[in-house]
């Protein structure tokens, strides 16, 4: 698992090839972006920063001169998860958790660019509450952190939804037994 917006290095061991591009796929190889052409196979390793997204299916691939039929390589499937910001309303909100998936609780890390109320609630895969986490509770300006005990809960999938000021975000978290 990568986070969000840091730098990871792709690394690679190079044989017959001089030069390639290399893409990434969010969505498991159904479409690519373009991360560097023309790059050197004598370095090694291209240091890629990591885009503002989650995905459980991201790929990168090393193609030879933009031709997608002429694939060299690629990584194994592997996640972006991290911290997830949207900007709305003049306001920055940024969220993440950790470690997800989880076992019996998790810490909540979050960032508010002022004063505002902030609400916090658990959903199951179905939509319905599981449990409020915050409700109204008044938060200054700067970072905060949480922690979830969440060991009462059943295996699967929930999305932990924060509302603070005029921007809500939810994030899909996993709990595992």
């Amino acid at each position: 698992m990568v986070a969000t917006n840091s730098k990871e290095d792709v690394r690679w061991n190079y044989e017959n090839v001089s030069k390639f591009d290399l893409q990434f796929s969010a969505n498991g190889g159904t479409t690519w972006t373009t991360l560097a052409t023309d790059v050197t196979a004598m370095t090694k390793k291209f240091t890629w920063t990591v885009p503002n997204i989650t995905t459980k299916n991201g790929i990168i691939r090393a193609i030879w001169n933009g031709e997608e039929s002429m694939e060299y390589d690629r990584t194994g499937v592997f996640v972006i998860d991290g911290i997830v910001s949207v900007e709305k309303g003049g306001e920055l909100v940024s969220f993440a958790t950790a470690p997800n998936p989880f076992y019996s609780d998790m810490n909540v890390k979050f960032n508010i660019p002022t004063d505002m109320n902030v609400n916090i609630v658990l959903y199951n895969a179905l939509g319905e509450k599981v449990r409020t986490v915050i409700s109204g509770q008044e938060f200054s300006a700067g970072d905060h952190q949480l922690h979830i005990y969440g060991e009462d809960l059943p295996s699967g999938t929930y999305y932990l939804m924060i509302n603070a000021g005029m921007t809500s975000m939810t994030k899909e978290i996993v709990k595992v037994k």
